[in-house]
């Protein structure tokens, strides 16, 4: 600001005229925060309070109070858009948050991603504020590669809407996939010429057909890609619905079932042994209908557990518990609904008073998705439980009227 001018150009002005003049300067001067602050002064007298409210308490009549927090948002959305767009992206998203319009934020960003320099910035909203949690995922995982985005997905990712998490496994998986893939054809294509084998379409296979064809592809503890990725990645793409994907993953277990033994995970007790147990998870999904096979794996696997769980020294239920969610899980998936409430019911009536919400909630929505609530009618009334006899009363009028 050039004070002359300033007052010079504001000697004979209006209070009004003063606060435009002022707002305008320290637009131009391009000394946000201070804009910000000029902004809020103009709000507060154009609405007849007291401009500079530091210190002062007062109780407004509620249309009054409105006014003034549109008139806040707004400046919040003019300020934080214009920071957005001359690249300090960070410090434009703190003033658009209260606004809450996040539609508009990724609209913004979108129009600044081709520029490199403002990637690490993108990363941070998008992702590390939950602004568009997959989008910033995928730009972390073109720029920072397999590692970095195995570590946002178990802590950044987790407090993500489902379809943001899924999008993101989705990526991970085809990234590491396609990653493993060259590797492994690199590979097979030197053994071949080596054996002066001539196989055309050789190029063109997948990652299940090169392990086929390659007995001795882990010889030697040889790997293609970071072995804690693979075992991360297989893990992760357990929540993708996308079957082409998780076709994909079924395949990484294929070759990570061929790795010598001091790469095969240790210490999961549902899923052990790991990739040849990720490998009966991803075949449940992709399976017909009527295809139970991999299904009874997971229902021995509880079974075994269970009964591990209530001998006197067994010291946790953890094993137990995560056997069931994956039964639960695979019998939902597959639309299995009255199995998945009779190992529900059967869980209700083994489990501590502590855990009974997250089962009895489970219950609910297979009853729900199912054949009716007469299940959760029964056991509710057998619990004593009022609240949940009433839902599920509640619930069956209400889904009969709705037909």
């Amino acid at each position: 600001m050039n004070f002359e001018d300033f007052q010079a150009a504001t000697h004979k002005a209006t209070p009004s005229e003063i606060l435009r003049r002022l707002s305008q300067t320290l637009e131009h001067d391009q000394q946000y925060g201070a804009w910000f602050e000029a902004l809020k002064l103009q709000a507060r007298f154009e609405l007849g309070l007291e401009p500079w409210s530091a210190g002062v308490t007062e109780t407004l009549p509620s249309d009054l109070q409105r006014q003034l927090e549109e008139r806040l948002l707004d400046a919040c959305r003019l300020v934080g858009e214009r920071l957005i767009s001359v690249g300090r992206i960070t410090e434009g998203w703190m003033y658009l948050r209260p606004v809450g319009d996040t539609v508009r934020v990724v609209e913004l960003l979108r129009g600044l991603a081709t520029q490199e320099e403002h990637t690490d910035q993108i990363i941070e909203v998008t992702l590390g504020h939950g602004v568009a949690p997959a989008w910033g995922f995928e730009l972390l995982l073109g720029r920072m590669g397999t590692c970095n985005a195995i570590t946002a997905f178990d802590t950044q990712m987790i407090h993500a809407a489902l379809p943001e998490r899924q999008r993101a496994a989705e990526l991970l998986v085809r990234h590491l996939y396609t990653e493993l893939l060259k590797n492994v054809r690199h590979h097979g294509l030197k053994h071949l010429a080596e054996q002066s084998r001539e196989i055309t379409d050789a190029p063109d296979w997948d990652l299940q057909k090169w392990v086929e064809n390659l007995p001795d592809l882990a010889a030697n503890q040889n790997y293609h890609t970071d072995p804690s990725h693979l075992s991360s990645v297989v893990r992760i793409g357990r929540i993708v619905d996308e079957r082409s994907v998780q076709n994909l993953a079924w395949q990484m277990c294929l070759y990570g079932e061929r790795l010598d033994e001091l790469f095969q995970p240790q210490g999961y007790e549902v899923f052990q042994p790991y990739y040849e147990t990720h490998q009966a998870y991803y075949g449940a999904l992709l399976a017909d209908e009527d295809s139970t096979g991999e299904l009874e794996l997971f229902r021995q696997r509880r079974t075994e557990l269970t009964e591990a769980a209530e001998q006197p020294t067994a010291l946790t239920w953890e094993g137990q518990i995560e056997a069931t969610d994956v039964l639960v899980e695979l019998l939902m998936r597959r639309r299995q609904y009255s199995a998945a409430v009779e190992v529900l019911l059967h869980q209700l009536s083994i489990c501590g008073e502590h855990q009974r919400s997250r089962w009895t909630a489970l219950l609910f929505r297979c009853c729900q998705l199912g054949d009716g609530f007469e299940p959760m009618l029964a056991y509710s009334q057998r619990l004593g439980d009022a609240f949940g006899f009433g839902l599920a009363t509640f619930y069956q009028r209400y889904e009969a009227n709705r037909r």
